[in-house]
């Protein structure tokens, strides 16, 4: 990796975080500054627009979800309840089929000539 691109990480590390210092000092009774304390911490940058969009992706992932689990359960409920008619009337299943019945006549005769 040459120094430049190690320079460009660097500075996108850095504009890509935030910096917090804290700073402790301590006095004795007679107002001397005996100690000071200062912690620098970088703590990354939060991109808010990305995160509400990946929270409403999340609700839109949930529901959909939630929508096919009803869905299964429902077409398993259905199914059970097949099973239990099924049961309940004997284990035998009822078809009605309809049925036409057509009556053809066919008359057939001899023709003959009278002298």
């Amino acid at each position: 990796m040459s120094k430049a691109s190690i320079a460009a990480l660097a500075l996108l590390v850095m504009t890509a975080c935030g910096q917090r210092t804290e700073t402790s000092t301590t006095v004795d009774s007679t107002g001397n500054q005996t100690s000071t304390t200062v912690e620098t911490t970088n703590t990354p940058a939060v991109d808010t627009a990305m995160t509400a969009e990946a929270k409403a992706d999340v609700k839109e992932a949930a529901r959909d979800a939630a929508h096919a689990v009803g869905s299964a359960m429902e077409n398993a409920g259905q199914k059970i309840q097949e099973k239990v008619d099924e049961r309940s009337s004997g284990g035998t299943k009822t078809t009605t089929v309809e049925t036409t019945t057509v009556t053809t006549t066919t008359t057939t005769g001899t023709t003959g000539t009278h002298h």
